[in-house]
């Protein structure tokens, strides 16, 4: 059993009660946020997602102590990141045909590793870092690609997870062709990063985590020694809106799937994460929102199982465990 150790977790996502925009399927940050955080001349370079990584990572930023910045290392998944920063210069440049309407910084802010490059230079993060951008489970992909890394010793602090700002207009209507978002199921700002390490022997919340598999039950099994002296394991799948059909009926085979493999054990709980198409932050901030519920509630049981998909084809699933 190949445990991690998840030493600190920064989440951001609007709040429930702001008014939602662009015909109602965005939910935006609360710009004061991002204002409090970036100084108003690095808001005019970077895109949206990169602002998010930056607020994200104010909370963590602590966590490097004595660590050799050789050894630490970035691992920051997307689906879409941010197309805001640039849609506009894009649609001035078809329209005009100027190449004037692109400015400099659209080279720096404008691609998938854009929040990963601002946060290393920003805290002098000089180990091993990847961006992922794998669909819906791309958060799930950089954390167990951070997991590998930790464990083979290439970096020994790993900061992991998903950032998205799927809001410009061109991308909230690409995710209404996909009948992804609802008007009770928006498009959602959010960021989520874990702080990992290998195991320290202390009290606290450990995961292992799966390879990504084409099959549910190849993830299952990668996990399965975690759950051997077992009695109940509260089990959280992907949350999608309950129109989108598709996928909908995609949750609900794995939970026939899931439920079938762990034997009876499996008790299903309702993800705590309600904000609405999360992209490829939504499995990070799954995982997340459950540690914060097992730190809060000791109704629950000591292991957890958090399972994402990407819904075509691909699977991941964490044991998360309280020791």
């Amino acid at each position: 059993m190949r445990l991690i150790y998840i030493e600190a977790i920064s989440a951001v996502v609007p709040r429930t009660d702001v008014s939602l925009d662009v015909k109602h399927l965005v939910s935006n940050l609360d710009e004061e946020v991002i204002r409090s955080v970036i100084r108003p001349r690095n808001l005019s370079k970077i895109d949206r997602f990169t602002q998010i990584g930056l607020i994200v990572f104010e909370r963590l930023k602590n966590v490097m102590t004595n660590d050799d910045p050789n050894k630490v290392g970035l691992f920051i998944g997307n689906d879409l990141g941010g197309w805001s920063y640039v849609q506009s210069q894009l649609e001035g440049l078809i329209r005009t045909g100027d190449i004037h309407a692109i400015n400099p910084y659209v080279a720096t802010a404008w691609f998938p590793a854009a929040a990963q490059g601002e946060l290393s230079i920003l805290h002098n993060i000089q180990g091993y870092s990847k961006t992922l951008s794998g669909g819906l489970l791309s958060s799930a992909l950089a954390l167990e690609h951070a997991a590998q890394r930790l464990l083979d010793g290439t970096v020994d602090l790993a900061f992991a997870g998903g950032l998205e700002a799927p809001t410009a207009s061109a991308t909230v209507d690409a995710l209404v062709a996909e009948q992804r978002i609802f008007s009770d199921f928006p498009a959602v700002d959010a960021g989520c990063l874990f702080a990992l390490r290998r195991p320290l022997g202390n009290p606290g919340i450990y995961m292992c985590i799966s390879r990504p598999r084409r099959t549910p039950e190849a993830a299952l099994d990668d996990i399965e020694t975690v759950w051997c002296d077992s009695k109940e394991i509260d089990v959280y799948l992907p949350k999608v809106s309950s129109r989108d059909t598709i996928r909908s009926s995609g949750v609900e085979r794995l939970r026939q799937i899931v439920g079938t493999h762990l034997k009876g054990k499996a008790r299903f709980q309702i993800s705590q994460v309600e904000a609405g198409d999360l992209g490829g932050a939504a499995f990070a901030l799954m995982l997340a929102s459950v540690i914060t519920h097992f730190e809060s509630d000791t109704s629950l049981s000591n292991q957890a199982l958090v399972f994402g998909t990407d819904f075509v084809g691909l699977y991941i699933a964490v044991a998360v465990i309280r020791q």
